[in-house]
């Protein structure tokens, strides 16, 4: 076991500069440590090996969201095969004691095929991080960034409003401000495409509340790019007659990510390689385009097998298989030139050809 926890320290400064390289979902930050010991450096290295394990704890709950694998009673032993580097965020020290932050880099291939050994269900594709634009509209008025807005000043009160989607909202500067109002205005989300490098973002996402007559509220989300985010659309209606705007914008806005992400687990947890079915509806004006868009479905070495199932014009039912994941299908069908949008529950999907600007 010491040589064990000396090799920790090892690897947590050789592999410092490899954490970034790797997909940035199978790296778990802000993991708080804290040991005591004979010495700094055992303290240190306690602190270290248990701060591993919380964050594997994690990953697992990320990934399967669950507890499937008994993860409470891992050792430091058990989870080192996966780890790929680990960086020190924060540290103090006393002659016998460690207090950190750490983060851990995982090898996702490793993971996933330790998962899949244990039969367990667990995600293929975690979501695109998000940058959320909280909107409250109320009449004439608009409002964005600032405390007056009861929906921004709701996400700034949680420390972590939306951890699956690692979403993060403005800072809310005077010239950001300007800056998103101006282009929500003029172009919309796409104008809002810059800031993503700002905050190391993937997606921006536009959260509108809507306040109205009579204590009837609507909340929604809409996004930029829309690449992978077609299903994660959401549009709810509240009733509520509480005073406290702030506390009817945290309800809405947790109720809106938890849609999100069980709508996103359904459609992206692995099968354990079992035969997957999904029924694709297609939009057709002919049956003489059926006939061509056929040719090319049965083509398609992803499907294992294809089915038809009605006609219905102008919609064509097809029952396909295939092994892979629902978003390895969606990505191949993206190459192809089509978009697959499944649906919000049950394994149904719209089979549309994608619109390409040249």
């Amino acid at each position: 076991m010491k040589n064990c926890l000396t090799f920790l320290g090892v690897l947590c400064v050789v592999l410092f500069g490899q954490i970034g390289h790797s997909l940035a979902v199978y790296s778990v930050s802000g993991v708080a440590v804290e040991a005591e010991g004979d010495t700094a450096l055992m303290a240190k290295e306690q602190a270290l090996a248990a701060g591993q394990v919380e964050a594997f704890r994690r990953l697992l709950k990320d990934i399967a969201g669950s507890n499937p694998i008994g993860t409470t009673e891992l050792t430091v032993e058990e989870v080192l095969p996966f780890v790929e580097g680990i960086s020190i965020e924060s540290e103090k020290t006393t002659a016998t004691k460690y207090i950190g932050t750490i983060g851990v880099q995982f090898d996702e291939k490793a993971v996933r095929s330790f998962l899949s050994t244990q039969q367990v269900q667990h995600l293929t594709t975690f979501p695109p991080s998000l940058l959320v634009i909280p909107q409250y509209v109320k009449g004439d008025t608009t409002l964005t960034l600032g405390s007056e807005n009861p929906l921004y000043a709701a996400l700034q009160g949680q420390r972590d409003f939306a951890p699956f989607y690692r979403a993060v909202i403005p800072n809310g500067g005077a010239d950001e401000i300007a800056q998103i109002e101006a282009g929500l205005a003029s172009e919309g989300l796409p104008s809002l495409a810059p800031l993503l490098s700002t905050y190391k973002k993937d997606c921006v996402m536009l959260l509108r509340m809507e306040e109205n007559e009579g204590g009837y509220w609507t909340i929604s989300s809409s996004f930029y790019p829309q690449r992978m985010m077609e299903s994660q659309t959401v549009y709810k209606k509240f009733k509520s007659d509480s005073s406290n705007k702030q506390a009817v914008a945290s309800y809405m806005s947790k109720a809106v990510f938890q849609e999100m992400e069980s709508k996103w687990r359904q459609n992206k947890t692995d099968s354990l390689n079992g035969k997957q079915v999904l029924y694709l509806r297609v939009p057709v004006s002919s049956l003489e385009e059926w006939h061509q868009i056929e040719k090319q479905i049965n083509g398609w070495s992803f499907f294992d097998s294809v089915v038809l199932r009605g006609i219905y014009l102008p919609q064509v039912l097809v029952e396909v298989s295939y092994k892979s994941s629902i978003s390895d299908v969606e990505q191949q069908l993206f190459k192809l030139g089509w978009k697959l949008t499944p649906d919000a529950s049950g394994n149904g999907a719209m089979l549309t050809r994608r619109i390409v600007y040249e």
